[in-house]
């Protein structure tokens, strides 16, 4: 029987941590055969689960130079446990899973078109800073953690 390398990793994995705004952020994924793990963290807990898919026939273009792929319009998000604990976060956690999903589909060893599982907890805004649109601090955050997303998989 043979052993494996304690330095050899069951589950292939990439982590990232940065200052976004002034935040600390961190980004794992983790590869397993089925799917694909991003959480995406600026409280050190996992948060909500939503899973992005893509139905086989579903077209997915590639990205343009120096711009985000646009979000596939084929993608089911999937809930799967824990909620965004206002209306808008949960479209804003929504906006992450569809976005870091096609970052991963459209990059080399980012799994293919395997479903992808993103874990979201982010910092929430004061109050009276929650609208209808992006402020300037979730922009800024939603920009920096893509940006940790292509360190980790480039297109």
């Amino acid at each position: 029987m043979s052993s494996i390398p304690l330095s050899t990793p069951l589950i292939p994995t990439k982590s990232l941590s940065k200052e976004i705004d002034g935040i600390h952020t961190e980004l794992n994924i983790q590869s397993y055969s089925d799917r694909v793990l991003v959480l995406i963290t600026q409280l050190n807990k996992v948060g909500c689960f939503i899973q992005a898919s893509l139905p086989p026939t579903a077209p997915l273009l590639p990205p343009l130079p120096g711009r985000l792929p646009e979000p596939a319009v084929g993608t089911v998000l999937t809930p799967l446990f824990g909620a965004a604990p206002s209306e808008h976060l949960h479209d804003l956690y929504s906006l992450y899973a569809s976005q870091v999903a096609v970052l991963l589909w459209t990059s080399e060893g980012g799994g293919g078109r395997k479903p992808v599982v993103v874990g979201v907890a982010l910092q929430r805004q004061k109050e009276g800073e929650e609208g209808s649109g992006l402020t300037d601090r979730e922009r800024k955050t939603f920009e920096g953690v893509m940006r940790m997303v292509q360190e980790c998989f480039p297109s």
